[in-house]
């Protein structure tokens, strides 16, 4: 796809894709807070928010922290994480 470059990230495991994303999930320690990103490289509040969040991670070194790019080649990303977060039991 074209576009922008994939936002850095300093402190952000980059995710290729939605399977990478339950592996690493699934991997997670119980006592441990996995704090997972969800960004699109052609979104102007991402690339602004991105700086902040690094330097959130910077000051939260004990937890896990992961991101996932967004495509905007359809509504398939949206719908992803709608059924991440309903499994989970999120309102």
């Amino acid at each position: 796809l074209k576009g922008p470059p994939p936002i850095p990230s300093k402190h952000f495991v980059s995710l290729t894709s939605p399977g990478n994303l339950t592996e690493a999930l699934a991997g997670a320690a119980s006592d441990v807070v996995t704090v997972v990103k969800y960004q699109a490289p052609w979104c102007r509040t991402c690339r602004a928010m991105a700086p902040l969040l690094d330097r959130q991670a910077n000051k939260h070194q004990e937890l896990r922290y992961f991101s996932l790019e967004c495509r905007r080649d359809g509504k398939a990303a949206g719908e992803r994480m709608h059924k991440f977060f309903v499994e989970r039991g999120a309102k």
